[in-house]
């Protein structure tokens, strides 16, 4: 706790505040007004809580002040076992912060190297997009330059057809010719 008396010099520095503890108007001074007059407020808290008691109120002034001085120091002692345990906590807080922060930065990193493969693999669909614009291109005209070879294929048959036909005709004009010679 802040000490709450100082020396002259001090006293005059700082303005005095005046606090109700149990009943009785102290003028305080040495320290922060809130602070004097929350610490004050505590304590005279602390002292109504006791004098609810019956126990307490059949106690001489020394055994009073023991009482109260034990009660304060009890709360003290669960403060600093509260802040003890807030502390323990708290590390083991931060200690699974540090992890999760290190986990962070491995997904940070894991993330960073999936959009690289993703923009990898975006460049080569978009290759083989380019490549199958290209082959379809080429199948179209190779679809065109097999309905042409179908065409002069069935052209060849017609003049391959139009030949034997010519042909049995020209046998036919032959025999003809040679009956009429033999004749």
């Amino acid at each position: 706790m802040k000490e709450i008396r100082k020396n002259d010099a001090e006293l005059k520095e700082q303005p005095a505040v005046d606090v109700v503890i149990d009943g009785k108007v102290i003028p305080l001074s040495g320290g922060e007004t809130e602070y004097l007059q929350r610490v004050a407020g505590y304590l005279d808290g602390k002292i109504s809580e006791l004098k609810r008691s019956q126990q307490y109120g059949h106690q001489n002034a020394e055994q009073r002040s023991m009482t109260l001085s034990l009660n304060l120091a009890d709360d003290c002692m669960h403060a600093r076992d509260e802040l003890q345990r807030l502390k323990s906590e708290s590390e083991a807080h931060e200690s699974e912060v540090y992890v999760l922060k290190r986990e962070l930065v491995e997904k940070r990193i894991e993330t960073e190297r999936m959009k690289e493969r993703l923009t990898a693999s975006e460049e080569a669909r978009k290759e083989i997009a380019k490549q199958l614009y290209e082959l379809s291109g080429q199948r179209k005209k190779v679809e065109e330059q097999a309905q042409e070879l179908d065409r002069l294929r069935e052209r060849l048959q017609q003049a391959e057809q139009r030949a034997k036909e010519l042909k049995t005709r020209a046998d036919a004009l032959e025999q003809e010719v040679n009956e009429l010679l033999e004749k």
